[in-house]
């Protein structure tokens, strides 16, 4: 194969990863994904290793320096050691800029996320809009109506100022220190935490992380922090094999009982649930089992916890646990328990 085939593969492979802005790119990770390129065309390079630092980094210079026709915006941060695009919309294949058609999606995209109160990722959607009309050389259209809405988190609500930092943490994957006071807790404590993801769930947001002290991975609600701070004491740790598609493939909501398996949950629905957990399954693990004269058994497959919990109780009058044993106990008790607060509507039967 020609010298310049080569180059080329290396060209195309550097530009694919830096098109990837939440990915840091040093020459090593570059290095690697060449080599998985060039393997593809029957180079021997193992697994872990491509081609040397000399000559990723002359890749480089040669991108920059627009002899091959294009100046590439490659930015190094010497103290990350790491390249990225200055421009994330730049690729050596050219600009095709979108229409004002095309745009269109991606002003809703943003109406949507301004809408679900996420200022960081609203801002940066911004900015790419900004740039991508700017190339079409077009004025900006006039304002647009909304035509669909999400349930905002309620203003005032805690925590919301600490999602920018957070999220440029786990872009980066930088390790930082919190201050954190969880209800049950007397006094607020410091915890250095590897952060890996951030969700939301019913209104609150939450960080998914490393526990650098406990050795596992936490879940911090964001009303519960007091500071977050750069930690430059722990590198970031991610731990093998976590992936955020699958960690939460057992759960319902972000509670994430620790040493407990998944279990068969059998309830029976009767009344109108039925349909209702036909059109909107709890889980992914929701079958429908079997119809008796009382109702219709669903399955579901899941670790119990307590957002599972909290939903099987909102409609407990329509709900039956028929299995497991100590989850039908639990339930049975917090059902008996939220009775004993109403005994005149208890003994007039209302």
């Amino acid at each position: 194969m020609p010298k310049n085939r080569l180059a080329l593969i290396r060209h195309q492979t550097i530009n694919t990863c830096l098109a990837q802005p939440h990915r840091s790119w040093d020459w090593k990770a570059l290095s690697i994904a060449c080599g998985k390129e060039l393997r593809k065309e029957g180079y021997a390079y193992d697994e872990d290793s491509g081609p040397a630092e000399r000559t990723l980094k002359q890749d480089i210079a040669d991108m920059r320096s627009g002899k091959l026709g294009y100046e590439a915006p490659i930015r190094y941060d010497r103290k990350n050691k790491t390249y990225t695009y200055t421009d994330p919309l730049f690729s050596i294949f050219g600009h095709n800029p979108l229409s004002q058609e095309e745009l269109d999606p991606l002003r809703q995209a943003l109406l949507m996320l301004r809408s679900l109160n996420i200022p960081h990722a609203a801002q940066e959607l911004a900015q790419v809009l900004a740039r991508l009309e700017a190339k079409l050389g077009s004025e900006q259209p006039p304002s647009q109506r909304q035509v669909i809405q999400f349930d905002r988190v309620a203003e005032g609500a805690q925590g919301l100022q600490w999602l920018p930092a957070l999220y440029h943490a786990c872009r980066k994957e930088h390790s930082i220190l919190l201050r954190y006071q969880p209800f049950t807790a007397d006094a607020p404590y410091l915890r250095a935490v590897s952060p890996y993801l951030l969700k939301e769930y019913n209104k609150r947001w939450f960080l998914i992380g490393y526990d650098h002290l406990e050795k596992r991975i936490h879940t911090f609600a964001l009303d519960r922090i007091q500071e977050v701070n750069p930690q430059s004491l722990r590198d970031f740790f991610l731990l093998p094999g976590f992936d955020p598609q699958s960690w939460f493939r057992h759960i319902i909501g972000v509670s994430m009982p620790y040493d407990e398996q998944p279990v068969e949950i059998r309830i029976l629905a009767s009344g109108q649930r039925p349909h209702y957990l036909r059109t909107k399954p709890l889980h992914a693990s929701q079958k429908e089992a079997e119809t008796t004269p009382d109702g219709v058994i669903f399955t579901f497959f899941l670790i119990p916890n307590i957002e599972w919990e909290r939903i099987l109780l909102s409609f407990a009058d329509e709900v039956q646990i028929l299995a497991p044993a100590d989850l039908r106990q639990r339930l049975s008790e917090r059902i008996h328990q939220a009775a004993s607060h109403y005994p005149l509507a208890a003994r007039e039967g209302l």
